[in-house]
């Protein structure tokens, strides 16, 4: 389960590298992401687009990079 409201520090988000083009925020700037849990019978996986303060690509489409199989 995803438990809300969900904090994730930098180094979190430098780990599993949310954009492939760096966005720089001014401090004290807020940044929003959507993340949405994907399955299939055979494997589970999470896609996470950057929506503010600019839109990103959307990763992982179809748990392309990573995934888990069940």
């Amino acid at each position: 389960p995803l438990y809300l409201p969900l904090l994730v520090s930098l180094h979190d988000l430098n780990f599993v590298n949310l954009t492939q083009t760096p966005v720089y925020v001014a401090k004290g700037e807020t940044i929003t992401i959507s993340l949405w849990r994907k399955a299939t019978p055979a494997k589970v996986w999470y896609e996470w687009a950057l929506v503010a303060p600019d839109a990103s690509a959307l990763h992982n489409p179809c748990g392309r990079a990573y995934f888990i199989g069940l």
